[in-house]
This record gives C-alpha cells, sequence and structure tokens, in this order.
C-alpha cells in the first residue's frame, strides 16, 4: 500500500485531515497473451454449413438427386476446412490421396466424394484500418474469482481473406450449391446478420470473438473449373473477406494507494 499526502496552502504548524481517499489502481507485470485466429478460422467455417441447413428438395428430376444427397451427408463431407489450397485439382488429388472421404487411388478425381465445398485461407492477412473499426486499447478487464483484476483486454481487428471453392461433377448440382449460399448469405445481410462468433481462450478464460463481414452483400462466383482435358469437374470460387477482433491480455496485479488531503489550520 502506497500512502501519500497532499496539503493546501498552510496557515499554521498543525495539518487538519479533511479525507482519506483509498484509490485502487493496475500495475502491468509484463505478460501478455494474443488471442488465436484459428478460433475465428473454425467459426467462420461451420457457420457456413448454416447455409443449407433447411434445404429441401422437392423435384424429383433425376438432375436433382446429386444436390438432394449432399444436403444428406455429414457436415464432414458436406465441407473441408484448412488442409488444402484453392486450386481445384490439386485439391481432389491431395484430398483422394490422403484417403479423406470415401477414398480411391489418389489418380482418380473421386466423384463419389463430390459436390464438396473447400474453405481456404492463405496465412497472410493484414491488421483492419478502415473507418468501420477502431483499436480499443481499455477494451475490457479480466476478474478472479474473488472480483480482483489479473487481466486488461486490448482490442484489434485483422482483415482475413477466405477462398470458399464449390466443386461438383455437375453444372447442375454445383448451380444448386451456390444459388442456396448465396441467397443465404444475402437474406442475412438483408436482416442485419452480418456477423459471427467465435469461441476462444484467453488469460485462463473463455471468451467470444466477433467476425465482420466486411463486404456481406457482394457474392460474385467465378468459374474456376479445371481443363476438361481428363475428368469433367466444375467449380465456381468466391472470396469472403471478415474483419475479426484479435484480442490482447496483459496481466496486472491490483495496487491500492491511500491518499491524504489535509489542511493548515490556525
Amino acid at each position: 500500500m502506497t500512502k501519500h499526502k497532499i496539503s493546501s496552502d498552510c496557515m499554521g504548524p498543525s495539518d487538519a485531515l479533511i479525507a482519506r481517499l483509498n484509490m485502487e489502481g493496475l500495475e502491468p507485470t509484463g505478460g501478455r497473451e494474443v488471442s488465436d485466429l484459428s478460433d475465428v478460422d473454425t467459426a467462420f467455417a461451420n457457420g457456413l454449413l448454416r447455409a443449407f441447413d433447411g434445404v429441401v428438395v422437392t423435384d424429383e428430376r433425376r438432375s436433382n438427386l446429386p444436390f438432394s444427397a449432399f444436403l444428406k451427408r455429414p457436415a464432414n463431407e458436406q465441407i473441408v476446412f484448412g488442409q488444402f489450397d484453392n486450386d481445384v485439382r490439386r485439391f481432389l488429388s491431395a484430398r483422394n490421396a490422403a484417403e479423406v472421404g470415401r477414398a480411391v487411388p489418389a489418380k482418380s478425381m473421386n466423384p463419389a466424394a463430390l459436390p464438396v465445398i473447400n474453405v481456404s485461407r492463405a496465412p497472410g492477412f493484414s491488421f483492419y484500418s478502415g473507418e468501420q473499426f477502431r483499436d480499443i486499447e481499455d477494451f475490457a478487464n479480466l476478474k478472479d474469482g474473488a472480483g480482483k483484476t489479473y487481466a486488461t483486454i486490448s482490442c484489434m481487428h485483422a482483415l482475413l481473406n477466405y477462398d470458399i471453392a464449390f466443386i461438383s461433377d455437375e453444372k447442375k448440382t454445383l448451380s444448386s450449391m451456390c444459388t442456396a449460399f448465396g441467397t443465404w448469405m444475402r437474406l442475412r445481410a438483408n436482416s442485419g446478420i452480418t456477423s459471427f462468433v467465435a469461441k476462444t481462450k484467453i488469460a485462463y478464460s473463455d471468451v467470444e470473438l466477433s467476425g465482420f463481414f466486411e463486404f456481406p452483400k457482394d457474392i460474385d462466383f467465378t468459374d474456376a473449373s479445371p481443363p476438361a482435358d481428363e475428368d469433367r469437374i466444375f467449380a465456381n470460387l468466391i472470396q469472403v473477406s471478415v474483419i475479426a477482433q484479435v484480442l490482447v491480455a496483459y496481466s496486472v496485479r491490483p495496487t491500492n494507494t491511500v491518499v491524504e488531503v489535509v489542511s493548515g489550520v490556525r
């Protein structure tokens, strides 16, 4: 505990105590921890699967069967994240060679495992410096069970670019996948839903990170189909930019300072 004395102009030899103030403070210990962007990646990929929640196909024509079958697959056979890059041919070859999904020899494109969605993010990223969000130094405090602050939180934002490849061996199925995804994104944006939440752990505490779609209504699919020399594979690629919170926790210890206000008397 530290004690300070503040005096007014002295009017005589003795001091009269006017007030005693207990002031709590925080002293940095030098420790620092930064939240992990991989938790944002996981939440982003898991959120994409909601684009197909509730989607049904009542048109029983044969051309709709592959998309209908895709909707019934387990999540790990609908979407793959982070394991491969966004080059469609290399992705399919590597996926088959690694025996992911319904495994077949690596030289085959394994049409039985299609359609599928591949999500990837290059290691590079930038810190966001636009007008929508700003750095916040005093963002939050973390307290222990006794209610004492043991860490202070600062918040910044990273700009992450995700590549989403929709891949099928049928044009009709590819169109259905992209239409379902695109309308889901647009309708959410029209309703004001332009963010998602990622769960992470920092400074011994479970916290949530917010991710915000930078341009939620910009849905632009680019043809990424490989040359039709060996296999009939069709693919569309879309890039989605996310502004994600990055938290920094600084270790602190509470301090208590007593300030006495005194006045001189005659």
